[in-house]
């Protein structure tokens, strides 16, 4: 998905011609890696088409709101019914989602759903579709982050790291409009946006490879020599 975000975003740079187009696949992209973010972290990824239907489907109302906005809609009906229908979708996958220790838990994900789409709601009544996609990327990857620190099976530095890489990445959309109103002649590169999706790589590289010295020393102290269980 983040591959696809990459190509549709260089797309959208060097294209004019199809620039809505690719801009809409490449922040749908985004959207996408945050519900499949959000859905890996449950206990429930032993059936591979499952998986897929329910991060693809959960995304189809706010992909379509996007979408909507990025082709300059002035339609805040349609926004209005897409953030309904966008509540709803998450609501579903969110109260599907589940963990033997049920953390965050099923009030908590709700409450957050509700919050999330109140604010989108607002925004699209007060006339702001292109903020409202800003807050929906910014609240995704908040999520993300509070997913990914919850169901950690250990509060680790790599864990930490990756949390507060994942909050960087959230903060990365409101920043960059903020920098466009303020100094629109300032240029920063892609690259220094797409930072944070590189410090989340490797934070959850190294999380990976935590678990699995964990499990060999485990394993290695746990064995016929030292009679430990």
């Amino acid at each position: 998905m983040l591959l696809i975000h990459i190509v549709a975003e260089f797309v959208a740079r060097n294209t004019p011609g199809s620039a809505n187009g690719a801009w809409s696949v490449a922040v749908a992209m985004l959207i996408l890696t945050a519900n499949a973010f959000l859905w890996a972290s449950n206990d429930q990824l032993d059936i591979g088409w499952r998986n897929l239907s329910i991060v693809v489907f959960s995304a189809v109302p706010d992909v379509a709101f996007l979408t909507l906005d990025t082709y300059g809609s002035h339609s805040t009906w349609a926004y209005a019914l897409l953030t309904a229908a966008g509540m709803g979708s998450m609501l579903w996958m969110l109260r599907a989602w589940h963990t033997a220790a049920d953390r965050p838990t099923r009030r908590w994900r709700t409450s957050l759903v509700l919050a999330a789409y109140a604010v989108q709601g607002a925004l699209v009544a007060w006339g702001h579709p292109g903020e409202a996609v800003t807050w929906m990327l910014v609240w995704h990857y908040l999520a993300v982050a509070e997913f990914y620190r919850a169901t950690a099976p250990c509060p680790s530095a790599s864990v930490r790291f990756t949390m507060i890489s994942f909050i960087a990445w959230a903060f990365v959309f409101p920043v960059a409009n903020l920098m466009y109103l303020l100094w629109p002649h300032v240029h920063v590169d892609g690259e220094v946006w797409n930072l944070p999706k590189f410090l989340v790589a490797t934070g959850m590289t190294f999380t990976l490879l935590e678990e699995q010295l964990s499990k060999a020393e485990y394993a290695s102290l746990h064995d016929a020599l030292t009679g430990l269980p």
